[in-house]
């Protein structure tokens, strides 16, 4: 019983660890997939046609690299349930295959072509843009392993090339340089991260230390300007005084508590969205069963909009359906969806905003449309990816913190954009069995 659950403990572990990484390449699988057949089977035939050469070639184990890049090229259009499950366990597989097995393989069937010795070090070099230093070496062990069982098997003689090791020793400079390179640029974004919330928890406890002197300021007002406001009327009523109060400024008076209050509770949730979006949320419970109408209902209502925001949203209230996660998290999902519409839909003066829900068989989605701006294709390749903002007042950490909060709840949020005309996003949500 305990080796079961220490092998599922690992299994998890490392099932996470895989999911981690193949989240920061995630938006581009549909260019590694198209690299991958052009590298791959394009330049087969290229070779054939234009070069000629003594060096072993193997056309199956290249179509059996198209063949595992089919479902990286077209994963967006993949069920779901199952990109969800398997498309990182299939993308790590390829990685094995087509970097260290396949040019290991292939180096030591061609040793002495300088060709197939740049190929070899060219590959091991690109896998340390996908992976970290463990997956890297844990990669390329099992792909050389692999490579050379294969060759043993296949080749008549089964000593090793007798240059092969100086060829590998000259590899390990330059790898060792990128592993190290990969790491710091990694060790940088987490400084980012961490410099970040140090800073916006100072932020927030010196803006709400003020606000809560306001908020005091206000009930106070609430409760005594109405009584001065009255004795003013009385003593001008009586000729009691000559100074003269507009009464358009008289109405002002009377709304300046709840104005106040409103403006302190405003600010009070733009620092909850900017401390949401740097919270970790590992440790939040997510089992809560949720109304998703409710969520939308409580995020218009609570959101800060400015003057004649409000009336840009249109919510279909037609539909509802709940869903497993937790209620704070998806309203402040909410909030950064809503504040980017908006900013982009002011940014070119024309537009609005719809939000309807659609019931699946499998998944319940929410859709977020905005007829603002839009988005460039360049600009939707980092889309999700944190730090990436085109506005200079985003700290480009919302629509990185509405991924980790759907990937947290098991959902997905995928965008759909047109430059000039609109942006449309898709929450969907595992639908809960009866």
């Amino acid at each position: 019983m305990i080796k079961v659950k220490c092998t599922n403990y690992f299994i998890i572990k490392i099932n996470n660890h895989i999911k981690e990484e193949f989240k920061n390449t995630e938006g581009h699988l549909a260019s590694l997939g198209l690299l991958l057949f052009i590298g791959y089977i394009g330049f087969y035939f290229l070779n054939s046609l234009f070069f000629t050469t003594q060096d072993y070639e193997n056309l199956y184990l290249r179509l059996i690299v198209a063949a595992l890049a089919v479902p990286i090229l077209f994963a967006k259009y993949l069920p779901q349930s199952i990109a969800d499950k398997y498309l990182h366990i299939h993308w790590y597989i390829t990685l094995l295959y087509c970097l260290p097995f396949f040019f290991g393989f292939m180096l030591l069937k061609n040793p002495n072509s300088n060709i197939w010795q740049i190929n070899g070090l060219v590959g091991l070099t690109i896998l340390t843009l996908f992976v970290g230093v463990i997956s890297y070496i844990f990669l390329f062990t099992i792909g050389s392993v692999l490579a050379f069982a294969v060759f043993w098997f296949t080749s008549s003689h089964s000593e090793l090339p007798s240059n092969i090791i100086g060829v590998f020793g000259s590899y390990i400079p330059p790898i060792i340089y990128f592993i190290i390179f990969s790491t710091k640029q990694h060790k940088i974004y987490q400084e980012k991260i961490s410099a970040m919330k140090v800073l916006s928890g100072i932020i927030a406890h010196e803006m709400r230390t003020p606000l809560a002197g306001i908020t005091a300021a206000a009930h106070a007002f609430k409760k005594y300007l109405p009584i001065l406001i009255k004795g003013y009327s009385i003593a001008k009523e009586q000729s009691m005084i000559s100074e003269n109060i507009p009464k358009t400024n008289l109405n002002l008076l009377e709304k300046l508590p709840h104005n106040i209050s409103q403006l302190a509770n405003d600010a009070n949730v733009v620092i909850d969205m900017m401390l949401m979006r740097l919270k970790q949320i590992d440790n939040i419970n997510t089992d809560n069963i949720c109304s998703f109408k409710e969520c939308i209902s409580k995020a218009l209502t609570q959101y800060s909009f400015m003057e004649g925001e409000r009336e840009l949203v249109n919510f279909d209230h037609t539909q509802d359906f709940k869903f497993k996660g937790n209620e704070l998290l998806i309203i402040h999902v909410l909030f950064n969806l809503l504040k980017n519409a908006i900013y982009y839909v002011r940014a070119v003066g024309k537009g609005d905003i719809k939000i309807w829900i659609e019931l699946g068989d499998k998944y319940n989605k929410l859709y977020f449309k905005d007829t603002g701006a839009g988005i460039s294709q360049k600009a939707m390749v980092n889309l999700f990816k944190p730090f990436n903002t085109d506005t200079r007042h985003g700290t480009g950490l919302g629509l990185a913190f509405c991924k980790e909060v759907m990937e947290k709840i098991k959902g997905k949020i995928s965008c759909d954009s047109k430059a000039g005309e609109y942006t449309q996003f898709t929450l969907s949500f595992q639908k809960l069995e009866d």
